[in-house]
């Protein structure tokens, strides 16, 4: 069911701070830029890309600092699948928690994504993806993203 992982998020302090680091020190590269709502609070979003396929999910909540951010909404995984629906049946089967159920998720670019970035989403447009998506929680409370990154862009 799960055929990867999608990307890392990691909340940060400072966005453009962060961006220069992992692009300068860690070799990965600018991708995408975009916005959603954490709650009532604003939450910028930036996709990071290295050279191996690594993918990173800069996470900035307006008015929280990191810590509280991630105590709050822990940094997670994302795993990609291609059902999400199917696949939050099969985790109810195991008892599963879950913050939600699937949901579907319009993502668009604040710019063009080049053509080679395009890869962070399975069927992207150059100006945004729609994606499936729910978060569980494992065991220790960790947080779980699962995707389904695969249904193109309407937009």
């Amino acid at each position: 069911m799960v055929t990867g992982l999608q990307h890392i998020g990691i909340y940060v302090e400072n966005v453009e701070e962060s961006i220069e680091f992992y692009e300068c020190a860690l070799g990965f590269h600018l991708a995408c830029r975009g916005s959603a709502m954490e709650g009532d609070l604003p939450l910028t979003l930036i996709f990071l890309k290295h050279p191996s396929g690594i993918v990173l999910e800069l996470l900035h909540c307006a008015g929280k600092k990191p810590r509280q951010a991630a105590l709050a909404t822990p940094n997670h995984i994302c795993l990609r699948t291609d059902d999400a629906a199917k696949m939050c049946e099969a985790l109810k089967k195991h008892g599963v928690a879950f913050e939600c159920e699937p949901f579907t998720a319009p993502f668009a670019y604040d710019a063009p994504m080049s053509k080679d970035d395009m890869g962070i989403f399975r069927s992207p447009s150059p100006n945004g993806a729609k994606m499936q998506l729910f978060f569980l929680r494992g065991p220790s409370g960790e947080r779980i993203e699962i995707m389904a990154d695969n249904l193109g862009w309407d937009g």
